[in-house]
Order: structure tokens, then C-alpha cells, then sequence
């Protein structure tokens, strides 16, 4: 059974994680690769409470958010400059935890699907959605592109997502990869049931047809920017400070309890 340190810090989003405190804890994980800085991780990952709710509740989309949340308070404008950057460090340093935590595989395939299962009449099934992936071409400065010609949206996570090398490891991103990442509903209410796809938000409904879970959708159909528009919240107002220092991912050094940073 992993044990926490007695003054460790967390693997996800930095704050302490110490081990006399309520709610924090440390998933048993095999040895591995950070992709992104060839760091190591080894041994359990320490989550302080906070993170650790989300991964129990197995919420990714809401521990991204933190994580990224707590980089842009520490940090200010100069992490707002490289945002992008940031989050698909994050999302990919979730999916690494994800892949070689030590769980039953049902029951992380189950969260995968990020769906509800609801009995519908005449036997048919109508699932709930709560997650998508959107598939982004990475662009010859690292950065993600936002173009809608360059990208794809999902509705489950697949193996293929994920970028490995020969040997099967998971490796760094490069330009012309195409790199997947889950991206919250934010309160639109998404059902896929009898081969449609309807998503309401609560002013508009959008409908696909001829849907099912294995379908990826070009972002460049008229309809499916449409349904990408209903998710994306407003912009927020950048900060005018720009703070002098060097900037800190929280992804150098060692991962782990097994490890020092």
C-alpha cells in the first residue's frame, strides 16, 4: 500500500500534500517517463485533498482545471503567455497518471466513456455525455493549433490517441502530431440515443444523425463548430502585470513518492 511523505508536495498541481492531512493520498503507480521532459515518476503519486477528490470521482476535466488554475495564480501574465502550452502539459501528464495507475482496467475504461447509462423505451439506450476529446494538429512552435481545419472532436477516448514510440512508450510531441485532450460539456446537456447526437444548452439544440460512440467529427463541419461553440465559456480578461522570473511547469524534476523533486 503507497504511503504519502510526511512533507511531500502533490504530483499534480504542487501544493503541500503531507501526509497528516485529512483527505490527502497516494495511488500506487508503476515507474515511467514523463513524455513531455523525459523526467521520471516513480513509484505512487501523492494528491493533496482537493486533487485527490477529483481523482477518486475520476473528474479530469476538473483536476486539468485546477492544476492549470493554481500554474496561472502562482504565475500570473507570463503563464497566460503560454496557456496552450500549459493545459496540454497538464492533460498529458493526466493521461500518463491514467495509463499506469495501478487500478482495474473496467473501471477506468468506464470512466473513459465519461457517459451515463439510462434505460429508454423500447429497449433502446440513451447515454449521457459528460466528457469529449478534441484532437488538435501541434503546431512547429509546440503550440496547439485553433484552427478548425486541423482539428477533430471524439466522443470516447481511444488507444490510438495516444502518441508512443517503437517500443510502445509514450513520447514527446512533435510538429504535425495530432495531439487528444479532453474537453468539459460545461453544463450542456449532450445525449447520443438511436444513432443521434443532441446537445442543448439551454437556448439552442444542435442535432447530429448517423452517430455512434466511435465517430470523429472534422471541427471544420459548420455543425460540429456549432457544438464546440455551445462548450467554450467566455474569454477571460488577461492580468496587464507581467511578472519577471523564470516560470516553473511543475513538470521538471522527479515524480512520485518514490522520487524527489
Amino acid at each position: 500500500m503507497a504511503e504519502l511523505k510526511a512533507e511531500g508536495t502533490c504530483d499534480f498541481c504542487g501544493e503541500a500534500c503531507n501526509a497528516d492531512m485529512q483527505g490527502a493520498k497516494a495511488y500506487d503507480c508503476e515507474d515511467f517517463p514523463m513524455a513531455l521532459t523525459g523526467a521520471m515518476s516513480y513509484g505512487a503519486w501523492g494528491a493533496c485533498p482537493a486533487c485527490a477528490a477529483f481523482v477518486d470521482d475520476q473528474n479530469w476535466d476538473a483536476l486539468e482545471a485546477r492544476m492549470t488554475a493554481i500554474q496561472r495564480r502562482r504565475f500570473g501574465s507570463l503563464a497566460e503567455m503560454m496557456l496552450p502550452r500549459l493545459r496540454q502539459m497538464h492533460m498529458q501528464q493526466i493521461q500518463l497518471f491514467r495509463q499506469h495507475r495501478k487500478v482495474l482496467h473496467d473501471d477506468e475504461q468506464s470512466s473513459e466513456l465519461g457517459m451515463r447509462a439510462n434505460s429508454g423505451k423500447g429497449g433502446s439506450e440513451t447515454m449521457r455525455i459528460t466528457t469529449l476529446w478534441l484532437g488538435a494538429k501541434v503546431l512547429d512552435d509546440g503550440n496547439l493549433s485553433g484552427l478548425r481545419e486541423d482539428g477533430y472532436l471524439a466522443l470516447r477516448h481511444a488507444d490510438w490517441m495516444t502518441l508512443t514510440d517503437e517500443g510502445g512508450f509514450p513520447r514527446a510531441t512533435k510538429p504535425g502530431d495530432r495531439f487528444w485532450y479532453p474537453f468539459s460539456v460545461n453544463g450542456v446537456e449532450i445525449s447520443l440515443r438511436d444513432g443521434c447526437l443532441i446537445a442543448n444548452d439551454g437556448t439552442a439544440k444542435l442535432r447530429l444523425e448517423q452517430v455512434d460512440l466511435f465517430t470523429v467529427f472534422p471541427t471544420a463541419d459548420p455543425l460540429v463548430a456549432a457544438l464546440i461553440g455551445m462548450l467554450q465559456p467566455p474569454p477571460e480578461e488577461p492580468e496587464e502585470d507581467i511578472p519577471t522570473g523564470r516560470f516553473d511547469t511543475g513538470l521538471s524534476g522527479s515524480f512520485g513518492q518514490g522520487g524527489r523533486r
